[in-house]
């Protein structure tokens, strides 16, 4: 095989297995909320890469009220904390293990704050909850996925398309 041919092959399944798999992009969290006496609240952030449509239905439908209740250690979860005299702004970098090992093939990413305290509800309409796709697709340009925790919610501030391919 020529030297053309073989690097063609490479390129071809470089290409094949991107358009399988997820992404894995740095994904920054800021803080840019205050409580009602103007300090900033304690907040505790777990972001959770999907594989399959069992977690995608539990991550979703799950009250957000009892997954706060009833929060356990998990290897799957990554936490962030805010609050004073903690960062106000903290990045999950591609680099990190949990992309390669427990987040491999994960396809969603869901975002999960403990602030605010509201209603329960489904899905994204939640503002505690925030699911993005890990479809490289989905995202144009480069830099991290920016989130802030707002007084509302929580709030992607990068344009994105949607894709799940868990809802049919």
């Amino acid at each position: 095989m020529n030297e053309f041919a073989t690097k063609f092959r490479w390129l071809a399944l470089l290409l094949a297995a991107a358009a399988m798999g997820g992404c894995s992009r740095d994904v920054q969290i800021a803080l840019d909320a205050k409580d009602i006496t103007g300090a900033k609240p304690s907040v505790e952030v777990h972001l959770i890469g999907v594989r399959n449509t069992g977690e995608y239905r539990r991550l979703h439908d799950m009250s957000m009220t009892d997954y706060w209740a009833n929060v356990k250690a998990d290897a799957n979860v990554y936490v962030m904390k805010f609050g004073e005299g903690l960062a106000g702004t903290q990045l999950l970098k591609t680099g990190d293990p949990i992309w390669a090992n427990q987040w491999k093939d994960a396809k969603m990413l869901f975002v999960l704050s403990s602030y605010p305290s509201q209603k329960d509800m489904a899905g994204d309409s939640d503002g505690r909850r925030l699911i993005l796709p890990l479809n490289w697709r989905s995202w144009s340009g480069s830099g991290p996925i920016p989130i802030d925790i707002k007084a509302t919610g929580l709030v992607c501030q990068k344009p994105y398309k949607p894709w799940n391919p868990f809802e049919n």
